[in-house]
């Protein structure tokens, strides 16, 4: 033992005299520049995924495309790398463009003075932002945002809704519909109907609203052509989300064989599905 103290003495000796006990301090000036490049890095991701998010190469084409599969991916790597706090700021951007991005001074409306491609454009890319975070994120947006009454509290509202609707309207019914499912297309079906299920279970769940002014068109219009728009309006439905639910349970019963329908953890995920809201 004091073999070891004296060399131990000896080491911090010898380091103070050629200066190895000043590294704290150097450690701590390349600690500083390296959350600079870090934090240089995170904006970059972020700012190439939005990029690519709105990219026209996706875009353009949108109003006909069924499922934004490449929007998804930039989503994806958006909320992946994203704060809360960025997510819902990224958000709102987004939410104010559909909801107020268009020319109100004008006394016939057309698809140029609403903007509809644009704001089409903003209404996908924030639902799929809102779709693709993770659940614990959300839960901090919501936290935040609705129970603190934060800054950005009725987007958050609207973020809510349009992640119920991909959950359910999408994710869900993909993995439920079509020839095959699995025990894995199960377990991620469960997965969707949990978050569902925790969005229903909020007391202000209520609140869950889409409206978006001047934005829906009973028929097809040409470029210059005089429009009378109605709103668009949706609401989080804890009826169609039970409705969901069901479906995909009936699913998964008929395509898994009797062996896989009699494996506990299997009875527990089916459970899960036909339990509603």
């Amino acid at each position: 033992m004091k073999r070891w103290t004296t060399l131990s003495f000896l080491a911090v000796f010898a380091l103070s005299g050629c200066g190895m006990l000043d590294m704290p301090d150097e450690t701590k000036a390349m600690n500083k520049k390296m959350d600079v490049t870090n934090n240089g890095v995170h904006l970059q991701i972020l700012g190439i995924a939005l990029q690519e998010l709105l990219s026209p190469k996706f875009t353009d084409n949108l109003e006909n495309t069924k499922v934004p599969t490449d929007m998804m991916r930039y989503a994806k790597i958006f909320t992946d790398e994203a704060s809360p706090t960025e997510i819902i700021e990224a958000y709102y951007t987004f939410y104010k463009d559909m909801l107020l991005g268009y020319n109100e001074n004008v006394e016939v409306n057309t698809v140029e003075s609403l903007r509809l491609h644009q704001r089409y454009i903003s209404y996908v890319a924030g639902g799929l932002i809102a779709a693709m975070m993770s659940d614990e994120k959300f839960e901090t947006i919501l936290r935040e945002q609705i129970e603190a009454g934060g800054t950005y509290e009725f987007a958050a509202y609207t973020l809510a809704y349009q992640r119920y609707d991909a959950l359910q309207g999408y994710f869900l019914h993909d993995m439920a519909s079509g020839s095959d499912a699995n025990v894995s297309s199960l377990r991620k079906a469960v997965g969707y109907y949990r978050s569902i299920k925790a969005l229903a279970r909020k007391p202000y769940a209520s609140k869950f609203k889409l409206l978006l002014p001047k934005f829906t068109l009973a028929t097809m219009v040409v470029k210059g052509e005089p429009l009378n728009p109605d709103d668009w309006t949706a609401e989080f439905s804890s009826s169609d989300a039970t409705q969901k639910g069901d479906h995909a349970y009936q699913f998964f019963q008929a395509k898994l064989d009797a062996g896989a329908l009699a494996n506990p953890e299997i009875k527990a995920l089916m459970s899960e599905l036909s339990s509603g809201m």
